[in-house]
């Protein structure tokens, strides 16, 4: 993901999932405004202008997935329950067939996640319009 896929307008955060831009919540706005005044790895000259969200080590690259699996299991947070925790928050406003095709889940294991968080998309057609 890189920097322009993130907007902030006043108080207002947005962040680009493929063509949508969506409304970050309290607290992941203040979050992210943080990240965003504090990104790490910077510090090289070919790396100061990097247009990743999250730098990587080398310059000219993302932060690669097991670093940050990394990080968060040595404050605690365990990676498998962090995910699944939010794939069961995202069901109950989306579409488990439509996160699945954006973010590389099987359409089965994402109606698992909707039935496990109760979610009902009878009505979201309806909800979307």
């Amino acid at each position: 993901m890189k920097l322009d896929h993130v907007k902030l307008d006043g108080d207002a955060t947005t962040l680009q999932v493929v063509d949508e831009w969506l409304d970050l919540p309290a607290p992941f706005d203040a979050l992210m405004r943080s990240w965003l005044s504090t990104r790490f790895n910077l510090q090289t000259a070919a790396h100061t202008q990097s247009p990743w969200l999250f730098p990587g080590l080398m310059p000219g690259q993302h932060l690669l997935p097991a670093y940050i699996s990394t990080a968060l299991a040595r404050e605690g947070i365990p990676e498998q329950l962090g995910r699944t925790v939010a794939w069961r928050d995202m069901v109950k406003d989306a579409p488990p067939s439509i996160l699945a095709g954006l973010l590389g889940m099987t359409p089965e294991t994402a109606m698992r996640h909707a039935e496990l968080a109760g979610a009902n998309f009878a009505r979201y057609a309806a909800l979307r319009h």
